[in-house]
């Protein structure tokens, strides 16, 4: 069981012993598969056996209550679907955020989510637009460089709206996000590491000017980049997501 690991970036398969980096690639051994039993392990301790177990349940549930793919992961090679550079510069595989993490972030947004509209940047399969709609946000904007994600989350959204037997207001935006002027109407910016470099510097500048002319909260999960002194902190979700707060 589990003699060979597979990488997330690349998708090549090597042996498990091989912890350090992959042979195809090069990529971090936390990016191989295997990593998913210390992922989970480290999400038990973090917030319990049964708040893990939980969440990972609801990861299926939700998938199958409203006929969604949101659970499944892709390995950035097989998003990368046109060969871009661009892509291989900045991108990442996709991996959706907990269910857990997202409770306790949007229950600490001190707004009214009838009145906001939640702006997410590698926004992947949907799943936080979708989480955000059914926590009845007035809008949602998805802004993703790839294509193939932009259409699993347009069929996401379109079998959201049948379940739930009513239309959403929502814009998903393939694109890359570095070339995003973002709305004035954007209340909340989330982001679960979706991409590094020269774009998230950009991204970060974006949000700083956006903030001139209203207040933004800014959700970042799973940081791994330093941010500016203006992100003021508001809410510590856990040891690596944060809620900034930006004037």
């Amino acid at each position: 069981m589990f003699k060979k690991a597979m990488c997330m970036m690349c998708g090549n398969l090597q042996p498990r012993d091989i912890y350090e980096n992959c042979t195809g690639c090069g990529a971090s051994s936390i990016h191989f598969e295997y990593g998913r039993l210390k992922n989970f392990l480290s999400f038990i301790k973090a917030e319990g056996l049964v708040k893990a177990l939980r969440s990972n349940f609801y990861d299926k549930y939700f998938d199958w209550r409203y006929s969604v793919d949101t659970s499944r992961k892709i390995t950035k090679k097989k998003l990368n679907v046109n060969n871009s550079d661009r892509f291989n510069s900045f991108g990442v595989y996709y991996s959706a955020a907990h269910f857990t993490t997202l409770k306790k972030a949007f229950d600490s947004l001190p707004l009214d989510p009838q009145k906001s509209t939640l702006l997410d940047f590698g926004s992947g399969k949907g799943r936080v637009m979708m989480y955000a709609l059914l926590n009845g946000f007035k809008k949602v904007i998805g802004v993703e460089y790839s294509k193939k994600l932009c259409e699993i989350t347009e069929k996401n959204l379109r079998s959201l709206e049948v379940k739930k037997r009513r239309k959403y207001e929502y814009e998903i935006l393939n694109i890359d996000a570095s070339y995003y002027k973002i709305d004035k109407d954007v209340d909340v910016v989330f982001m679960f590491n979706p991409f590094s470099g020269d774009v998230f510097e950009k991204v970060v500048s974006n949000i700083q000017k956006a903030a001139k002319q209203k207040e933004l909260y800014y959700i970042y999960i799973n940081i791994k980049n330093t941010l500016p002194q203006e992100f003021v902190l508001y809410k510590k979700i856990s040891d690596k997501s944060i809620i900034f707060k930006l004037h």
